[in-house]
């Protein structure tokens, strides 16, 4: 142990030891015959406890210490030192040590009893259990004498030089040390002793902390060596207690006024002072103290002939290696129980997909099969029952949620109302195949486009290296899970079997890592909340007292005006190009908007006022113009000197003011350019409603009241002006009833969006506040570096790695601009945020690592021999294997959460946006080298000729590939049914899907074609099906309804008005008490002045509840989105059994499969968060990765006409629909999807729409037809059935002329979904 606290006291003394390598020995033994002597068990003591209470045999628990050994010096410059007997000045504290093994083995025993006792009774062993046992077995560790020998024995065979001491080994190596050697001890007491020069102290990491003897005591105020030993004699030490209440710098205190050479007589004139004397109650007089650090004397004890603690300790282990091995026993009885009984289950079906074995409160969790149990008359009196045993149920089928149903419809009366569909005409011209303007885009490449003006890749510098990667490759958010987690398993601080000092050293900078990363976080989302008020504050007073010529000025730097091209109408049928992909580098600054406001936002956190250069000489007036308008109070008067923040100002608001003016340009651009769009529209609607009853003279009058012709609102001008006939030439202006809406070019966007804003009947809110809650910010490697040095423990960390790249002490430029622009991309991320790149995975870890597995970490000479094919054009994209991502070298996080952001490697950008080369591009259709989040090619844009479905689907008759379709919407997000081929190999029918069976090709149980109606004829014969065919045709279809999926979210929302609803400790009112007192910031009375200053006062519990409380708040949030996720993924993994796959497995060569998706377009009115697109994005990726091919469906009639008997249906709800034909319910999304997989096995056998599912015009043409001009009237009437039910002809009720989908009978289709892709073939 040592002087208690004398390594803290130097460090508070501001002493900085230089850190050290074993490389570095050389150098500090100044003389040839220094040597390097060292203190064994103050040195390696817990290497010593761990190898002698793990290792298997003495032998490999002698190795184990001499690797950590040589980990300190080597065999020709050391000199190993053990201690001897005890000391009779040490006998208290050895009698205190032993006293506390004693304690700690006690406790050891008591818990093992209880663990033994807990797996004999079948209760759960919980981690926490281990940690007690194994904790208290290393308290009372005790190395006895004999194994100590043992141990020295074995060194002496290994020639190492070893010293046994006669007592304590610290006063042996006092009295052996010369000028020039080297001390290596953990223990402080080295530094009291006057002999000793310079002491290396391991830490972890294989470092030492150099403490030179001549710095230490200068850093103390050039003190003598004499003063520092009797400061070391009267502190606590392990032969003396200090005086209580005299700690070492008290003693310093009143030690540095005292002088003299002679030791005894320096702590007696201690002992005169008057202020020990007043604390001195005891009497203490230090005298074996002195004894032993003055003179270096000790009086040796013999030793005991045994250890009673290690015999105790000894039994204490072989008492719970057998409770472990019972409770291994155990559990594998539980196994082998749990697998026979999974066995047993009727449904037996293995799926790859297994849910996340982390702890999730909001995962939904499956129910288990229910139970045979036997079924009896209630009412039955017992006496009876007993002679009359109960007949048993029938066998239960478990049915796993949204797996597939398999059943037939049966026949039921008809509603009593229902609403008829009927054929209307049809209309759309648009929707023709034939129409150039919808015509696909073929898959010719663009002319050749040049990337970012950069060098030759070879004179390339790390910078250059991430932007040449960001034009080849797409980037991507990598959600690797939270801060804490990650930070804590790349620094190993979990991991209980390492050396105990370099394990607290570890937790000690994991704690200050996580502490760091989440201050950064809400120090700049306070910056960034609090200049948001101060711009709401400003525009709302320049809106109310008009703006003077410098605040015009101020509003066009906080927010550009409008480009003009923003207005027009953007073209059709458009492809995404990379010149809208931004290469934004985490230290771009060339946007003046965002230096503004970045200069803004480094004042609000440092309190520095901005220099008057640049950028800097409008903030400083910008900040005088705040002053004078009393909306923001300095905290510091110009002209005092700047006070340098814990933080580097520039680092820690970069993205916060990159988010902010991307923001304010998303209401104040985009918001005002939808503003015109929709008052627009409002006065088309306006003047058709007001025209008929309202004369012409009186149409000014009308405009008038509306508020039109304000001079603060748009311009009102007259039709037949000049000026007016010129704006009409162009987009950004349209006449309305006389009025022109317009957007003025030389105006700020700001004042364009105020005018437009009091035009509209629901205003918006006209400041983009973030919400309460941090949110996202993203940090480089450099400004991390920067960042991270603010704090003493993080930057020496640092430091010590890039010691071997500098003769002397590097500073922060060095180690931003030399030593990490060395590094390859994510190397500080690697060693302290995020444990990335594991080497030597298995499969089934690396897929348990997630995205951690896939990152590789790439050197600089890697990136360029990766890029050099890319950039020459030497790389066929068609042979293009690389998987895996690239860390870009910054990262995302909210203070929990951390996300990487990296490159895609599996994906080039030269296929994506078509770029022109010697190689021809791969098809999109097959190849995910393009990228896997591009829209739907509609399938008669696909299987256009029997060539084209013989290339897609090589080896397979149409009539045997798999089908699977659904329809999306709302309530239900997706309607699922599918096609399975028959595998009797006679006549092509509908197979039954069974459930309990595997995804083997032995899972089709095909019917005979008696009872089972023929596939093609179904989808081909445009006469309906008689009732009793249909009446036994299977169908396999799911409805996976929103609320089902959406569990978690609600089961979030019902906790989160739980925990609103309650008080914060210490307050009275409750959070959402708080947030209702708030302001509204939109609408009458909106005021952000007012919202400001009420929230000032509830702003404490507010955050608290957010961002406090241990991140509650965010750890729900957290844990409700991956359930969700969790959803996804199972009704993916559903859709996907229903024709042999799995989410985990690739698409097997010989399973030809098409997946369908309706192209329908809708909008939610209800307020309610449809999940239809969001699942769309989600598995199309999906199912594409592993080798699907999707496509899109026109969902036209696809929710009116039965599948079955081709006739028109009857609605009777929203979802239920009634088939008077069949005489059979059917729901609504179930029905659009069997027909979507009509239409998709149509395309594959006729490469046409079935008959009963084309659009027919007025005049009974098909106009989707090739042969269009010919009259093929179709228009039928539904059959007479009895009692017929009057029909509703409601606008609601009547066929669309365009897809549909889930939300309504009627429903436009969006044209960029179902045409704008290209064709792959």
């Amino acid at each position: 142990m040592g002087c208690r606290n004398l390594w803290r006291f130097f460090a508070n003394k501001k002493h900085k030891p230089l850190t050290r390598y074993l490389r570095h020995q050389r150098r500090a033994l100044t003389k040839p015959e220094s040597k390097v002597r060292i203190d064994i068990q103050g040195s390696i003591f817990p290497t010593i406890r761990y190898a002698y209470s793990h290792s298997s045999s003495l032998d490999a628990t002698h190795k184990l210490v001499l690797k950590r050994i040589k980990q300190l010096g080597s065999r020709e410059d050391s000199v190993l030192y053990f201690d001897g007997n005890p000391a009779q000045e040490k006998q208290e504290t050895h009698q205190q040590r032993a006293n506390a093994r004693e304690k700690a083995l006690k406790n050891a025993e008591e818990k093992v009893d209880e663990f033994a006792e807990r797996v004999e009774n079948g209760l759960r062993i919980r981690k926490q259990q281990y940690i007690d046992v194994n904790k208290n077995l290393a308290k009372g560790f005790c190395w006895d004498p004999e194994a100590r020998e043992s141990l020295i024995i074995y060194l002496e065979k290994e020639n190492w030089t070893v010293v046994r001491s006669p007592t304590e080994a610290d006063v042996q190596i006092a009295a052996d040390c010369k000028e020039g050697d080297v001390v290596i001890s953990g223990d402080s007491d080295l530094a009291i002793h006057p002999n000793v020069t310079m002491i290396w102290r391991p830490i972890s990491g294989g470092r030492f902390l150099e403490y030179k003897m001549e710095d230490v005591m200068e850093s103390l105020g050039a003190i003598s060596r004499t003063q520092l030993t009797v400061l070391g004699i009267v502190s606590h030490n392990d032969y003396n207690k200090n005086i209580y209440g005299l700690g070492c710098a008290t003693n310093f205190s009143i030690i540095k006024s005292l002088s003299g050479t002679d030791v005894p007589r320096m702590v007696a004139d201690y002992l005169a002072d008057s202020r020990v004397i007043v604390k001195n109650k005891d009497k203490l007089n230090f005298d074996a103290s002195i004894r032993v650090f003055a003179f270096g004397q000790q009086t040796p004890v013999p030793r005991q002939e045994s250890s009673l603690c290690t015999v105790t300790a000894d039994k204490i282990k072989a008492k719970f290696n057998i409770a472990k091995e019972r409770l291994a026993q155990r559990k594998k009885a539980e196994a082998e129980a749990e697998l026979s009984a999974k066995s047993a289950m009727t449904y037996d079906r293995v799926y790859r997909h297994k849910a996340s074995q982390t702890f999730n409160r909001y995962r939904v969790i499956d129910r288990p099969p229910p139970q045979d149990k036997p079924i009896g008359n209630r009412n039955t009196p017992d006496v009876e029952r007993q002679d009359q045993p109960a007949p048993s149920a029938p066998p239960a089928t478990y049915r796993p949620r949204y797996s597939m149903k398999s059943h037939k419809r049966t026949a039921h009366d008809p509603p009593g109302a229902m609403k008829q569909y009927k054929l209307k005409p049809w209309k759309n011209k648009s929707e023709n195949p034939d129409d150039t303007a919808t015509a696909p885009i073929t898959d010719e490449p663009k002319a050749p486009r040049r990337g970012p003006r950069l060098p030759s890749i070879d004179r390339m510098t790390k910078a250059q290296l991430v932007k040449a990667l960001a034009w080849e490759h797409p980037m991507a958010t990598l959600g690797i899970g939270t801060l804490a987690a990650n930070v804590k398993n790349v620094l190993k601080v979990k991991d209980v079997s390492r050396d105990p000092v370099e394990l607290a050293e570890d937790s000690a900078v994991a704690k200050e890592t996580i502490d760091c990363v989440r201050t950064i976080v809400k120090e700049a989302n306070q910056v960034k909340r609090k200049c948001q008020g101060l711009f709401g504050a400003y525009f709302e007073r320049v809106d109310r007292d008009g703006a003077t010529a410098d605040d015009k000025e101020f509003l066009k730097e906080i927010c550009p005006p409008i480009p003009r091209e923003m207005t027009e109408d953007a073209a059709s049928n458009t492809l995404p190009s990379q010149d809208s992909t931004i290469l934004i580098d985490d230290d771009h600054t060339s946007d003046r908007q965002v230096q503004f406001i970045g200069c803004f936002m480094r004042y609000l956190y440092s309190n520095n006022y901005p220099r008057n250069t640049g950028i800097g000489i409008i903030v400083n007036s910008f900040i005088m113009r705040l002053e004078q308008m009393k909306l923001h109070k300095p905290v510091r008067a110009r002209g005092s000197i700047d006070v340098k923040p814990e933080f580097s100002s520039g680092e820690l608001v970069r993205s916060a003011s990159t988010q902010l003016a991307v923001e304010m340009r998303k209401i104040y651009w985009h918001g005002t350019v939808e503003l015109l769009e929709q008052l627009r529209t409002q006065f088309e609607r306006d003047k058709k409603q007001i025209a008929p009853s309202i004369p012409a003279d009186e149409d000014k009058k009308v405009n008038a009241q509306k508020g039109v012709d304000d001079p603060k609102g748009v311009d009102a001008v007259d039709k037949d002006t000049a000026s007016n006939k010129d704006k009409n030439k162009d987009g950004n202006n349209r006449q309305s009833s006389g009025i022109t809406l317009s957007i003025h070019n030389n105006l700020s966007a700001v004042e364009n969006f105020s005018k437009l804003n009091k035009l509209a009947r629901n205003p918006r809110r006209n400041i983009p506040l973030s919400s309460r809650e941090h949110g996202f910010l993203s940090f480089s490697e450099a400004e991390l570096l920067i960042l991270f040095c603010g704090r003493p423990l993080l930057q020496n960390r640092i430091r010590s790695w890039a010691d071997h790249t500098f003769s002397t002490k590097p500073s922060l430029h060095d180690l931003k601009n030399i030593w990490l622009n060395t590094l390859e991309p994510g190397f500080l991320i690697k060693m302290l945020l995020a444990e990335v790149g594991p080497k030597d995975l298995t499969s089934r870890q690396r897929g348990k690592a997630g995205y951690r597995g896939a990152i590789k970490l790439n050197t600089l000479e890697e990136i360029r021999d990766h890029l050099r094919p890319l950039r020459e054009g030497s790389l066929d994209p068609g042979d293009y294997n690389s998987k895996g991502y690239a860390l870009r070298g910054s990262i995302r996080t909210d203070g929990f959460q951390i996300q990487l952001l990296g490159f895609k490697i599996r994906e080039l950008q030269r296929c994506r946006f078509k770029r022109a080369g010697s190689y021809p591009l791969p098809p999109r259709l097959t190849s995910t080298v393009g990228g896997l989040d591009y829209y739907l090619t509609e399938i008669r844009n696909i299987a256009e000729t029997p060539a084209d479905v013989a290339r897609l689907w090589p080896h397979c008759p149409p009539d045997d590939i798999k089908v699977l379709c659904f329809d999306l919407g709302q309530a239900f997000v997706a309607g699922a049914s599918v096609l399975l081929p028959d595998t009797a190999g006679s006549t092509p029918s509908t197979a039954l899907f069974d459930p309990t069976l595997s995804t083997s090709s032995s899972a089709l149980v095909s019917h005979t074609p008696s009872a089972v109606s023929s596939a093609s004829t179904t989808l081909t014969s445009s006469s309906a099906s008689s009732p009793s065919t249909s009446s036994s045709q299977v169908f396999h279809n799911v409805a996976v309804s929103q609320k089902a999926v959406s569990q978690p979210t609600l089961r979030h929302r019902r906790w989160m008005e739980e925990a609103k609803a309650i008080a914060p400790e210490g307050g009275e009112n409750s959070i959402s008490d708080l947030e209702s007192s708030l302001p509204p910031l939109r609408g009458e009375g909106a005021s952000v002045i007012k919202y400001l200053e009420v929230l000032e006062t509830v702003q404490d519990p507010l955050d608290d509840f957010y961002n406090g409380r241990n991140m509650l708040y965010k750890r729900h949030a957290w844990d409700a989105k991956r359930a969700k996720q969790e959803e996804f993924r199972k009704v993916a993994d559903r859709l996907l059994n229903a024709i042999g796959g799995s989410v985990g497995a690739k698409r097997k060569d010989d399973n030809m499969v098409v997946i369908g998706i309706g192209l329908g377009q809708f909008k939610s009115n209800s307020g309610l968060t449809s999940l239809h697109e969001s699942f769309l994005t989600f598995f199309v990726q999906l199912a594409r990765s592993l080798g699907y091919i999707v496509v899109g469906v026109n969902e036209f009639y696809t929710s009116k006409k039965c599948p079955t008997c081709e006739q028109f249906v009857c609605q009777v709800n929203i979802r239920r629909l009634y088939c008077k034909n069949c005489k059979s319910y059917i729901h609504r999304d179930i029905m659009a999807g069997h027909n979507l997989c009509n239409v998709v096995k149509s395309y594959l056998t006729n490469q046409e729409r079935p008959t009963y599912l084309q659009p027919v015009d007025e005049n009974g043409n098909m106009p989707w037809k090739d042969n269009a001009g010919t009259n093929r009237s179709l228009i039928q009437e539904p059959s007479p059935v009895p009692n017929p039910v009057p029909s509703h002809p409601t606008k609601r009720s009547q066929p669309a002329p365009a897809a549909e989908s889930c939300q309504g009978p009627s429903r436009p289709s969006k044209k960029s979904k179902a045409t704008v892709d290209d064709r792959t073939l």
